[in-house]
């Protein structure tokens, strides 16, 4: 059984999400419109936002990136906002990329949900703040560590799930029988601290739609 797995279909890990066939099933931690969602929150919280880059890596990004990056784009063209994909390949590339995105009139970052960026979070934050970008990150452990936002799934409700999982499955439940589950509960962060030391306000009737706020 697998938990936190993006696309587990175009993964090849199961046949389809109701029907997984095969000897695996699981959770997902996000979906593919999460993309854009990201995108949206973002230029709530930022209203004179214009070029936003999109954060990646290919080889530990599901669909080599394209899993979001689609509902990305497609957010941006309905909200006339410019798209950049930005992709890492190591963390030697982080500063550069950011840097030079930064000077070329970029003003906001999404950060996708990859292994990459996970492992690499806090040179990842600390070069976007420098050069005083918002951004939006896919789970509660950026803003903590100073980003300025997140929004993703409520990872302890995946894990009673997965309980739940396990105990049909130890009673003798088939795994085939079982569908892989997507998120239902996602959690708004945002990091003031962070909004103040970039120099952004953020409107209050965002701020009143966060789960948590970190002042």
């Amino acid at each position: 059984m697998f938990i936190q797995v993006s696309d587990p279909v175009g993964d090849g890990f199961v046949d389809s999400l109701a029907n997984p066939g095969g000897m695996l099933t699981g959770f997902t931690n996000t979906m593919a419109s999460l993309g854009g969602k990201w995108l949206e929150l973002l230029r709530d919280a930022t209203p004179n936002l214009s070029r936003v880059g999109f954060l990646y890596n290919r080889a530990v990004s599901a669909g080599g990136g394209s899993f979001y990056m689609e509902s990305f784009k497609s957010a941006a063209m309905r909200l006339n906002l410019a798209a950049v994909p930005l992709e890492l390949q190591r963390v030697t590339d982080i500063e550069p990329a950011i840097a030079q995105f930064a000077a070329s009139g970029g003003d906001g970052i999404v950060a996708n949900s990859d292994a990459f960026n996970t492992a690499n979070r806090y040179d990842i934050i600390a070069s976007v703040n420098r050069h005083r970008l918002p951004a939006i990150y896919y789970n509660d452990t950026f803003p903590p560590a100073g980003g300025l936002m997140s929004y993703g799934v409520e990872i302890e409700q995946q894990w009673k799930a997965a309980a739940g999982y396990v105990d049909r499955l130890l009673r003798g439940e088939p795994i085939r029988s079982l569908p892989v589950q997507q998120p239902t509960k996602f959690a708004l962060i945002v990091n003031l601290k962070t909004a103040k030391a970039i120099g952004l306000t953020v409107p209050e009737s965002f701020l009143v739609r966060a789960d948590e706020v970190i002042e």
